[in-house]
């Protein structure tokens, strides 16, 4: 069964996961653009949460434009996720599957960017665990 996601641990203290996972996204030319902390955010607002949840959005912007140049749609899938959390003693980075996302959209250039991307940002997860 294809999944839609790629997903890595890590013993890594989560600090560290995430100042090597930025590290290795800049070495592919990918910045964060909005790194969320679920964690604070939930218990800001009220919500007991305790577990460590961040939500990066990340970006080319070269391959983004090209994304966009196709097709206007394609910013439904833009930018691309990385989901960082904590369960029992491991943290893991999971990413949402560019190949699996811009399949709905209908053009084989559109697909070959994705596989593109998604060979990137895996390699960039391999780098930080």
């Amino acid at each position: 069964m294809m999944t839609f996601d790629y997903t890595v641990s890590s013993d890594k203290p989560i600090e560290t996961l995430l100042t090597d996972l930025e590290a290795s996204l800049k070495d592919i030319q990918f910045g964060v653009l909005w790194p969320f902390n679920v964690k604070e955010t939930l218990q800001n607002k009220g919500q007991d949460f305790d577990q460590d949840y961040y939500i990066y959005e990340v970006c080319n912007p070269p391959l983004a434009k090209k994304l966009l140049d196709r097709s206007n749609l394609a910013g439904a899938f833009l930018p691309c996720k990385l989901v960082i959390y904590e369960s029992g003693d491991k943290r893991y980075i999971t990413l949402p599957k560019p190949t699996k996302q811009f399949t709905m959209l209908d053009d084989p250039e559109i697909h070959q960017l994705a596989e593109e991307i998604e060979v990137k940002l895996i390699d960039a997860l391999h780098k930080t665990v």
